[in-house]
């Protein structure tokens, strides 16, 4: 469920409902992603992600937070595969909530969290169906002085990203990414 961040404001006597929303505003693979800020529940520097043999593009392999493990898919290898995020030091891991397990953290590498926005959502343009855009998860887009910038619907991003049986091969297995038994890493 998308709930719209909103305000209510008290001016005057009368009341007002802003129906603007904050996003974070972040770049990857030479291009521009806005993300609704109230769906992140923190940014953190680039840290060691240690990668999971086997594993597959986007994902990049998990870190070690608050003493769970966190898997962390790379923005740029679902945008452009083959292609990783540099270890800069502007990169930044975006962490959320998992829309399958809410109590699980899922990370996204990117290469630079530039700025926040205040937009409302119907700013953004819906994308014209067509073999140009590969993925479901661009809610829309919009132009400004700085170029394009896309809006990431971001729990259709984590689905598309995360290992799961739908895009596994047959016999292969990868562990739960639920709860984690040992705060051994």
């Amino acid at each position: 469920m998308r709930l719209p961040l909103s305000f209510r404001t008290e001016s005057a006597g009368s009341d007002f409902v802003r129906s603007d929303m904050l996003y974070l505003v972040v770049q990857s693979a030479a291009e521009r992603f806005a993300i609704e800020a109230i769906r992140v529940v923190e940014v953190i520097p680039l840290v060691k992600v240690h990668p999971l043999p086997g594993s597959v593009a986007p994902v990049a392999g998990i870190i070690r937070y608050q003493e769970m493990a966190v898997p962390v898919l790379d923005l740029n290898q679902l945008i452009a595969p083959g292609r990783a995020s540099s270890a800069r030091m502007s990169a930044r891991i975006l962490l959320f909530h998992h829309p399958d397990c809410p109590a699980q953290l899922q990370g996204l590498k990117v290469d630079k969290v530039a700025t926040t926005l205040q937009a409302e959502p119907a700013s953004f343009n819906q994308p014209a169906p067509g073999p140009w855009l590969r993925s479901d998860w661009v809610m829309g887009l919009r132009m400004d002085a700085t170029g394009m910038l896309l809006a990431l619907d971001i729990e259709r991003l984590l689905r598309a990203g995360s290992p799961g049986p739908a895009r596994l091969e047959s016999g292969t297995s990868i562990p739960s990414w639920t709860a984690p038994t040992s705060k051994s890493f």
